[in-house]
C-alpha cells in the first residue's frame, strides 16, 4: 500500500504548461489518482480568480492553497476559506510606492480575486509577463486608483506581486521590503511577492496537514521555483518538474519529465504506482 495520501502541486511551471495549459492527459491522471482516495491539493501563488479557468480539468483536486499559502480553500466550498491572512495595509502601501519608483506594475491579491491597472495590460511584455496578459485581461478586476482601493479593501488584501523592468530594479525592491516585518520571494522573471510574515507554501501545506489529520512524512510535493522550495522541504517527498531550477533539482528526492511533456503524469505512474 502506498504511504502517501496528499498530492500537493504547484501551477505555473508544474502543473501548466509553457501555453498556461492543463493537458488532456494529466487531467485524467489526477482524476484517477483522486479516484484512488489521494488527496490532490492546489500549491500556487495564484488566486481564486486565476484558477478558475480550470475548474473542468481539476474535478480530482478537492484543495487549493493559493496566493503563496496566506488563503486555504475546499474547493467544494470556495465561499468560506478554511484559513486566510490578510497582509497588513502599511506593507501594501510600501510596496506600492516602491513599485512606481520602479515604473513597476503592481497587483494586488485579495480574497476575492485579482486586482490591476488596466492600462499596464497591454504593457506586460515589459515586464516578462505577456504569456499572462490573457489571463489578466479576462479576470482581473480593474482599478486606476490604487491608494482609494487599497484605504478601501485593506481588510482582504492578501499579498501583492510587484513586476519590475529589470533584474536589478526588482533586488533594489527587495533590500528595502526586507527590513520590514514580510515574507519575500522572487516569482517569474521580474516579480516580487510581498506577503505577510512566515506565510510560505510549507505553512500552507503544514495547515492543510493539520485540517485532514496527515503527517508532513504522506505528503508529496511538486515544483519547479523558488517559491516551492519551503514546501518541498517540508513534505514527506519532493519532486521536481525537469524544467526546475537548479537550487530546486538539487533538494529534491526525484527529478520528472518537465511541464511541456506531463511531468505530473510521471510523480502519478511512479510515486503512486498507477
Amino acid at each position: 500500500m502506498n504511504k502517501y495520501k496528499l498530492l500537493a502541486l504547484d501551477m505555473d511551471g508544474t502543473l501548466l504548461n509553457s501555453k498556461k495549459k492543463i493537458s488532456d492527459e494529466t487531467a485524467r491522471w489526477l482524476t484517477r489518482l483522486s479516484e484512488t482516495g489521494v488527496t490532490i491539493a492546489l500549491s500556487t501563488g495564484r488566486n481564486i480568480a486565476e484558477i478558475r479557468e480550470y475548474d473542468e480539468q481539476l474535478t480530482g483536486v478537492r484543495y487549493a492553497i493559493l496566493n503563496s499559502a496566506t488563503i486555504l480553500y475546499d474547493t467544494h466550498d470556495f465561499a468560506h476559506p478554511i484559513y486566510s491572512i490578510t497582509l497588513d495595509e502599511r506593507y501594501v502601501r510600501k510596496a506600492l510606492e516602491l513599485t512606481r519608483k520602479a515604473d513597476g506594475m503592481f497587483h494586488l491579491h485579495t480574497i476575492t480575486g485579482s486586482v490591476v491597472d488596466p492600462s499596464y495590460i497591454p504593457r506586460m511584455g515589459e515586464y516578462a509577463m505577456q504569456a499572462y496578459q490573457p489571463m489578466f485581461a479576462n479576470v482581473c478586476l480593474h482599478t486606476t486608483d490604487f491608494d482609494s482601493y487599497i484605504k478601501n479593501h485593506s481588510y482582504e488584501i492578501l499579498k501583492v506581486c510587484m513586476y519590475h523592468r529589470r533584474p536589478e530594479d526588482r533586488v533594489v525592491s527587495r533590500s528595502i521590503l526586507e527590513k520590514e516585518n514580510v515574507q519575500l520571494v522572487y516569482s517569474e522573471k521580474t516579480a516580487l511577492e510581498v506577503s505577510p510574515k512566515g506565510t510560505t507554501k510549507a505553512l500552507g501545506l503544514q495547515r492543510l496537514c493539520d485540517y485532514l489529520h496527515i503527517s508532513p512524512e504522506e505528503t508529496v510535493a511538486v515544483g519547479d521555483a523558488e517559491n516551492d522550495l519551503e514546501v518541498l522541504g517540508f513534505a514527506g517527498l519532493a519532486v521536481a518538474m525537469g524544467n526546475a531550477k537548479p537550487e530546486v533539482k538539487e533538494i529534491c528526492d526525484l527529478v520528472v519529465a518537465d511541464n511541456d511533456h506531463d511531468g505530473i503524469v510521471d510523480v502519478v505512474q511512479k510515486v503512486f504506482g498507477l
